[in-house]
């Protein structure tokens, strides 16, 4: 340090202090549970990214969650490991430096800095357990819908653990000093077996065919998903078992989101926001190649009248399945610029998604009441019988 002399004794009084310190008693803990709280959640955070790609239905919410929970785990596992490793090199200075009144008195505004981070942070990445608790609720949710009881006890399970582990979590990381065997410990113990818990549910859950075949005429209806048991559901029931084969994944909603006006809406309302909705698609396409591979899509709504307006037709190696209609209604009630759809992946899976805006009451509303979307697939188009077609719908 510039104009401060240290011996090589103090140095070396300074460097044994700090490693036996990282090394055992509690501040030697308390690290290494940080630093096994960030790889954790680092992980966590690859794989959620991962299978938000590839994700669709009742599961991407989920997917979703356990993406910003890892995030935040992250963020809060990070700050606490620098605050506890700042706070341990800050007390292990101070004896160095005791002569330099100033320097000391420094240190130790460090040292209680950094276990005011530390501590906090630890706060925050215990809430984290909250979250993961919302996500295995919404899982059990999902499940039970589908049929899957024993899936859906664990998941329950799984939803108090992390509860708990939360609620002790955060006790343990505002205390005073941290004990492994103490809350912390315990709390980390709850977060094991939630996971665990989520594993064991994950094995229970009813695979996309044994779904089908619950819902076709000979299966046992659990759940309240829509069974196939009259002649008229023959051809959705068809294709859908092609998709499946191929494992295509369509899902198409309405999401409400929070707006900007735009125009003279903003221009005549004092306030510059608006709660509107979304019409949100996505498809997954697997095993696609873009050398060989083709598809077509297409995205519709139907309006009070009960009149059909194309809204997205893309395609790629094949023709189109329809063509863009214009406007059903001047001035047109959703936003064109939010019209084109987003490839994440231009290798297998591709994963295509997009966002219509729609108007919202101070745009002057909407008449949708339901959307459609019309998928085709050839993993080989040379291979002319080898596609799968799937169309799902959702009501406003």
């Amino acid at each position: 340090l510039k104009k401060i002399e240290v011996g090589g004794g103090k140095l070396y009084q300074f460097a044994s202090a700090t490693q036996n310190a990282l090394r055992g008693n509690a501040a030697g803990g308390e690290i290494l549970l940080a630093f096994l709280s960030l790889y954790g959640q680092l992980d966590g955070v690859s794989t959620s990214m991962q299978s938000l790609k590839t994700t669709v239905g009742a599961a991407y919410p989920e997917t979703l969650i356990g993406a910003w929970s890892a995030s935040v785990g992250v963020f809060a596992s990070g700050a606490e490991l620098t605050g506890k490793s700042m706070k341990v090199v800050a007390e292990n200075m101070k004896p160095v430096f005791e002569e330099g009144g100033a320097v000391a008195s420094g240190l130790g505004r460090a040292a209680g800095l950094a276990k005011f981070i530390g501590e906090k942070a630890g706060v925050v990445g215990a809430l984290s357990s909250f979250v993961d608790a919302a996500q295995d609720g919404f899982a059990a949710v999902r499940v039970n819908r589908q049929g899957d009881g024993s899936a859906r006890t664990r998941y329950l399970f799984a939803s108090g653990f992390s509860l708990a582990a939360g609620i002790v979590g955060v006790i343990g990381a505002a205390a005073p000093e941290a004990i492994l065997l103490g809350p912390v410990g315990i709390a980390v113990v709850l977060g094991l077996m939630a996971y665990g818990f989520v594993q064991l549910a994950k094995q229970a859950e009813s695979t996309m065919p044994d779904l089908w075949a619950r819902r076709c005429y000979f299966g046992d209806h659990k759940g309240t998903l829509k069974p196939w048991n009259k002649p008229s559901d023959q051809d959705e029931a068809i294709a859908t078992l092609n998709a499946i084969l191929l494992g295509i994944s369509v899902d198409v909603g309405f999401q409400p989101s929070l707006q900007t006006l735009q125009g003279a809406a903003a221009l005549n309302d004092a306030v510059a926001f608006d709660l509107g909705y979304e019409l949100v698609y996505r498809i997954v396409l697997p095993r696609f190649n873009p050398a060989i591979s083709a598809y077509a899509f297409s995205v519709s709504v139907t309006r009070h009248t009960g009149a059909t307006q194309m809204l997205v037709c893309r395609q790629q190696g094949t023709t189109a399945l329809a063509t863009i209609t214009g406007a059903l209604k001047a001035p047109r009630d959703y936003h064109g610029d939010t019209l084109e759809p987003v490839v994440f992946q231009k290798a297998d899976p591709q994963a295509i998604t997009g966002a219509i805006r729609l108007n919202g009451p101070q745009e002057g509303g909407n008449d949708v009441v339901s959307a459609q979307v019309h998928v085709k697939y050839y993993p080989d188009r040379l291979d002319e019988s080898g596609f799968a077609e799937l169309t799902v719908q959702e009501k406003f």
